[in-house]
């Protein structure tokens, strides 16, 4: 584009090729939004949707092998956001979820969807960061507890605060959808920690509709 108009301005360059305009397009992304996906603003509501006109499909799927349908993950992310619900979880309430990447991340996947459901943001950290790092940022967002799964790691027995599994905030709850009428696609979704340029994790946060 430049060599045929030397004297062009960037803003007035089309670096997009016919064959990737079309490309883009026909995914949904870029030129032309999915109409599927730009009519449901809150993810979790989509991934609802999914479950109900796909139940058995897999959604989530472990190299190890654990594997969670449609239908499953979506109603154990129901009763988990209740259970987060009863402990005081609301609009915009930052919650830590404590993970191993290195590990079965199934149950990772299952509180992330949960905190979205419950309207709470979801704060994902990782058990191999030093324990320094992971103490700034639940401090940070001044977390009332942190959520990992069943194999609560040892750095979870070391903050501040309580860490619940899983399965303790599924445990007797409603197996109904769990629904927090006053989220928008405004509110606050999850909170990503970076390395700071000063050595202090800084905290960003990304609303719904960024997602």
């Amino acid at each position: 584009a430049i060599l045929r108009s030397p004297s062009s301005t960037l803003s007035e360059l089309d670096i997009v090729t016919t064959d990737e305009r079309a490309f883009l397009q026909k995914v949904g992304i870029g030129l032309t939004p999915d109409p599927a996906l730009a009519s449901e603003p809150l993810v979790h509501r989509l991934i609802e949707k999914t479950a109900a006109a796909y139940p058995d499909r897999i959604a989530v799927e472990h190299m190890g092998g654990s594997t969670l349908t449609y239908a499953a993950l979506d109603a154990l992310a129901d009763r988990v956001a209740h259970g987060l619900r009863a402990r005081g979880v609301a609009l915009e309430t930052p919650i830590p979820v404590l993970f191993d990447k290195d590990t079965d991340q199934t149950e990772a996947v299952v509180a992330i969807l949960a905190v979205m459901k419950s309207g709470g943001a979801f704060v994902p950290l990782d058990v191999s960061w030093p324990s320094a790092r992971i103490l700034s940022c639940v401090r940070q967002c001044a977390a009332p507890f942190v959520v990992c799964d069943g194999a609560a790691p040892d750095v979870a027995r070391e903050l501040p605060v309580p860490f619940l599994t899983v399965s303790e905030l599924a445990a007797g709850q409603s197996e109904g959808r769990c629904v927090v009428e006053e989220q928008t696609p405004g509110s606050l979704a999850y909170v990503i920690f970076t390395s700071g340029s000063t050595g202090e994790p800084k905290g960003v946060m990304i609303e719904h509709r960024n997602i």
